[in-house]
């Protein structure tokens, strides 16, 4: 069904790749956790044949020597084969849009209750990490994660990449023009992503592709239109975010987390020896200087409320994350990255770098939402300004002291610009 390259054997492929795409079914049951990266196994846990690479990473690099150069520019078969599955995935959705019912949902709002996914019960008996949401069914998933999920549970708006999938068919929906680091990870969850400004129904999330963060999205209430606001609200949660880049964690990901937050509890209970008190002490230390965290005392079984859901009114308030130019530490073998200077700015030479400013820059239509509520519907942006938008005049009347320092500002940049 795919183009092949002369030179391919096609050693290493899934083997699930050797089906028909238009009629492909996955099979559950080769998950360790959920179904995900669109029914395929990209990277099954075989051993080093020999003292060779497993084969999965040499089809990898096979692959990239054969494909996508001119004059031919020929498509990987793998990203042939999921393009048709994207192709499937795409006119499903458009389906479910159809009738009364689905041209209602943009006007529900939806509760969800999103949980740090526990897949190997590594958390059992440890409270459940979780925030309870309320955003309107009409919000887009790249708005919902950069501007309410993300900044709910604690991550960096910017920073690494993230997915949804849906675990009836595997379809994975993140963002496909990412600039984030771990995006070189894209390889081992699906090839392709479906556009995150596009898709609807989610059910799971991972932040992070290198580490892994997964969460659980459960749907709690979809909201009668009578009783809907429209508003991004927290409404409750439990335990504080994760580190970013699994600081202090002695691994990656959840597993690694738990297992940092069952040490512990050993401490707590006074079951520690002397040396696993200090190494606990020491990992809290380093989990502090995340980029997420900055704080002398990190303590995880602490969660503060009224700062997440500032995070979340900052992140509403602002302008959209853009597709690009996302956060990434530079380091410097001869002098600072970012003066030129012979010494560093910052410790060990890493100077944070975000090539892509946002500020004073209006969002598209279709990722906007108002700067007072996060709600989406009626937008209208202020006529001084045209940078934000609100949804009424009562939220643009009740935001106009915290936006009229910017709002003042903008205009003075716009109107130098005309000039």
């Amino acid at each position: 069904m795919a183009e092949v390259h002369p030179r391919d054997d096609l050693g290493g492929l899934p083997r699930e790749l050797w089906e028909n795409p238009d009629t492909f079914v996955p099979d559950p049951s080769r998950f360790k956790y959920f179904l995900d990266d669109w029914g395929i196994e990209w990277m099954p846990p075989d051993e080093a044949i020999g003292g060779m690479l497993p084969p999965a990473l040499m089809r990898q690099m096979t692959a990239q020597s054969l494909y996508g150069r001119p004059p031919q520019k020929l498509r990987k078969p793998e990203e042939q084969f999921v393009r048709r599955l994207l192709k499937r995935k795409s006119r499903a959705i458009v389906a479910a849009r159809e009738g009364a019912e689905a041209a209602e949902r943009p006007r529900r709002d939806l509760v969800f209750k999103v949980t740090l996914y526990d897949g190997d019960g590594e958390a059992e008996g440890l409270p459940a990490l979780h925030r309870t949401l309320r955003v309107s069914g009409g919000i887009l998933l790249a708005t919902f994660q950069d501007r309410v999920l993300g900044p709910a549970m604690g991550w960096v708006r910017h920073y690494h990449g993230y997915k949804f999938t849906d675990p009836t068919d595997g379809a994975c929906i993140g963002p496909i023009n990412s600039g984030a680091i771990d995006m070189m990870h894209i390889h081992s969850h699906g090839v392709l992503f479906m556009d995150d400004k596009k898709a609807g129904q989610i059910m799971y999330y991972t932040y992070d592709l290198g580490d892994l963060f997964q969460h659980v999205i459960e749907v709690l209430e979809v909201v009668p239109v009578k009783d809907s606001t429209g508003k991004s609200e927290l409404l409750e949660g439990a335990m504080a975010c994760p580190p970013e880049d699994s600081n202090g964690c002695d691994g990656m990901g959840c597993r690694a987390y738990f297992k940092l937050l069952r040490s512990m509890q050993r401490v707590y209970d006074c079951e520690a020896t002397e040396a696993e008190e200090d190494a606990v002490m020491e990992n809290l230390a380093t989990a502090g200087t995340a980029l997420n965290i900055k704080c002398a005392e990190y303590d995880p079984f602490r969660f503060n409320l009224k700062k997440a859901r500032r995070r979340m009114a900052q992140a509403i308030a602002g302008s959209a994350s853009p597709d690009t130019g996302n956060k990434v530490f530079v380091h410097s073998f001869s002098g600072c990255p970012c003066c030129n200077a012979e010494a560093t700015c910052a410790p060990d030479g890493l100077v944070m770098s975000e090539s892509v400013a946002r500020d004073g820059v209006r969002d598209r239509r279709r990722a906007a939402v108002c700067a007072a509520c996060g709600g989406v519907a009626g937008l209208k942006q202020c006529s001084a300004c045209k940078v934000v938008r609100y949804c009424s005049a009562a939220c643009q009347t009740g935001d106009w002291r915290a936006h009229k320092a910017d709002c003042k500002r903008w205009q003075a940049e716009r109107a130098a610009d005309a000039k």
